[in-house]
């Protein structure tokens, strides 16, 4: 997580840098890009607790930093370019457009990235405390 304690008077209406959105998103996706041949198509795979993973949480923390934010990491511890990537960097975006424009809040921002948000063992609902009626018991819910 990555706390902000700035604050300042907002603008009427505050400017996002698209470009280096795009930009920060473009050089994370360079990070355990591969190219399939069966399909011809370029993806991204950063595992977790890979090399790839480790250095994507790097980079993001040195972006992080860069934008003044105070890093903690959770000691707790299948992906394309924008899964999970966009929330987190268009987070960090806010908090980069902000500091461009010398806008504080009045209170602290919190930007979390997830490791493992989807389950990539098993299904999604492996991550959730609540069970939908679909969801079957926990007997006969498969988990991969």
């Amino acid at each position: 997580m990555a706390f902000s304690d700035a604050v300042t008077a907002a603008p009427a209406e505050l400017a996002i840098d698209g470009d280096r959105l795009w930009a920060s998103l473009m050089e994370l996706a360079r990070i355990g890009t591969y190219d399939d041949a069966e399909t011809g198509l370029t993806g991204v795979d950063r595992r977790s607790l890979t090399d790839e993973d480790a250095e994507g949480r790097r980079l993001l923390v040195r972006w992080m930093s860069e934008a003044g934010l105070e890093v903690a990491i959770d000691e707790m511890g299948t992906a394309s370019a924008f899964d999970g990537c966009l929330g987190v960097l268009g987070a960090l975006e806010v908090v980069r457009s902000l500091n461009d424009q010398g806008i504080t809040t009045r209170r602290p921002l919190v930007i979390a990235a997830f490791t493992e948000e989807e389950g990539g063992s098993g299904s999604a609902r492996t991550c959730s405390a609540r069970r939908s009626p679909q969801a079957g018991s926990p007997s006969t819910t498969p988990t991969a």
